[in-house]
């Protein structure tokens, strides 16, 4: 018999919300200096111990939250 087609291997794991830390948000500000807007993974990349947990998604989000 085959695997049902609604097997939950695909799905990524969504844990709870986290707040951006203060060096989370000092590496973003640092990185889009050094690299530009729009770098999210080159940001990421460089900035890899401050920002481990995030996606380049989300860095772009804070981004643009913390230019409101």
């Amino acid at each position: 018999e085959r695997p049902s087609a609604c097997s939950s291997t695909k799905t990524k794991s969504r844990g709870k919300r986290m707040k951006f830390t203060d060096s989370e948000d000092a590496a973003i500000r640092n990185g889009v200096e050094r690299f530009g807007v729009g770098r999210w993974a080159d940001i990421k990349s460089y900035y890899h111990i401050d920002l481990a947990d995030r996606t380049s998604v989300q860095i772009k989000d804070r981004w643009r939250t913390l230019n409101k």
